[in-house]
């Protein structure tokens, strides 16, 4: 047997009318109150209350302080590390480049997610290495320049 539009049958219920509402007593709900009671709110058109609305008594949000401020997305995640730390690591000292990548695997740092890494100048530093995609502080490129590395 072939389906078709025309052999398809009706469901019971399926042209079931909606109740109408407040036609007078002798139809099924209620008169003239059509089932929302006497006066007050939520017997008027549009009586609803909001979700949140507390029956009058100052709201939750209110009671609350006000958390000001905002957030900047447009700011810039820097990582800092100090030249000592790097002078310290005994694989790194035998490279004769570093970049972020080299910081990660060596253990120095967990991600290489932020926007810049800066290499700050504290501490000893003695090795003649090439530093690249870093952002350095002043002493930072004292110090690598003295060693007779490149900092670009």
């Amino acid at each position: 047997m072939n389906i078709s539009l025309s052999s398809l049958i009706k469901l019971g219920g399926y042209n079931k009318s909606s109740r109408r509402v407040g036609r007078g007593y002798g139809s099924t709900k209620g008169g003239h109150t059509s089932g929302l009671g006497m006066k007050g709110q939520k017997s008027r058109t549009g009586g609803k209350t909001k979700q949140w609305f507390e029956g009058g008594q100052t709201p939750l949000v209110h009671k609350m302080p006000y958390r000001g401020g905002f957030i900047n997305h447009a700011q810039k995640t820097v990582l800092s590390i100090n030249i000592g730390k790097i002078s310290e690591n005994k694989k790194l000292n035998s490279l004769r480049s570093i970049t972020p990548e080299v910081l990660m695997t060596n253990g120095l740092i967990k991600t290489t997610k932020f926007d810049s890494i800066k290499i700050l100048g504290k501490g000893e530093f003695k090795s003649k290495i090439d530093f690249k995609d870093f952002q350095y502080s002043k002493k930072a490129i004292e110090k690598i320049k003295a060693a007779g590395g490149n900092a670009s």
